[in-house]
This record gives C-alpha cells, structure tokens and sequence, in this order.
C-alpha cells in the first residue's frame, strides 16, 4: 500500500495512526506532485491519501492538488482509501475510480463549527479523529474489503454525539 499524508496542519498528524504497523506500507509524507506520480507509475498497489482536501482532491504542501483530476490515469485500475474532506466527491465526479472515501470530516474545532456543531473541544475532535485512524488501522491490518468500511465503521461508533454521526453516516464506497 502507498500512503500519502499531508501532515501540514496541527490535527492531520493524527491521522498517523491509520497507518502504523502496516508492514508492506510506503508512507510518503508532504511528498512532491512528481515523486508521488513516480511511484504510482511504479508501483500498483492501493493508494491511501490523508489530509485536508476538496471534491477536487486532496491538497498537497502548496494548496496545490496531489491526487486528483491532474494524476486520474495514475489512480484507475487501484484501490483508493480517500481521507479527506469531501473526497467522496471527488470519487463521485470519476466513477471509474474505486475505492472508501470520506465526506465532510470534522477533525477539529473550526470544521465543528463550520458544520453547525458546539459543544466539544478540539480535545474531544481529536480523540474521536484516533479512534476513526485505529479503526480504520484495524480493517486494513484484517484485510476486510473496502465496500465493508462504512457499515463495520458506523457500528462502532458512538452516534449518540451529533457531530461523531455526521462524520460516519458521510463514509462512502465507490465499486
């Protein structure tokens, strides 16, 4: 698996651990556009991108796009994990792409309010953005199928706060 993480902003670090431990796993961290094209045109394993994004795709070090419309060819033919805000767009607007994605994903403070929600702290954002990574760690490290996610996700989180329900009930599957 190849994973690209933008980790340029205080709450994607967290994200780090959807990852961890996963043997075979190529972690690029803020790569260049050109280094992650080169290694997707080497290798054609599963594609999982972390960060911050847009139904465009998901931003890059420069606000620039890393995966998205600019790199489509590099991305047919391999399953995409898209960690991201509205990356569910982005998987809907190319439906020769498959792969799990994200909808609005709020992992902190602001994206909480943007979204109509109060009443937590980015403390509370931030252990319940962990818990998604270590689920989501937990599926992968399983080999459970991707067009499983949004179900074995949802089932295991506490909906009972509102905002912990929206991220969940946006999680998407693209065949």
């Amino acid at each position: 698996m190849i994973v690209t993480i933008i980790d340029t902003t205080p709450d994607a670090h967290l994200l780090h651990a959807t990852y961890a431990g996963i043997d075979d796993a190529l972690v690029l961290i803020n790569p260049k556009s050109e280094e992650l094209d080169k290694v997707l045109r080497e290798r054609p394993e599963p594609l999982m991108g972390l960060g911050h994004g847009c139904s465009s795709g998901l931003f890059g070090c420069d606000c620039d796009i890393i995966i998205g419309e600019r790199n489509l060819d590099l991305l047919k033919d391999r399953d995409l994990i898209c960690i991201w805000c509205n990356a569910d767009g982005f998987l809907k607007r190319h439906p020769e792409l498959t792969g799990f994605a994200s909808s609005m994903f709020i992992s902190n403070e602001s994206e909480l309010y943007y979204c109509g929600f109060s009443n937590y702290t980015n403390e509370d954002i931030f252990s319940e953005v962990c818990l998604f990574s270590e689920r989501v760690n937990k599926l992968i490290q399983d080999d459970e199928p991707l067009k499983d996610w949004p179900s074995l996700l949802r089932s295991q989180a506490d909906m009972s706060k509102d905002y912990v329900a929206y991220n969940y009930n946006g999680l998407y599957y693209q065949p």
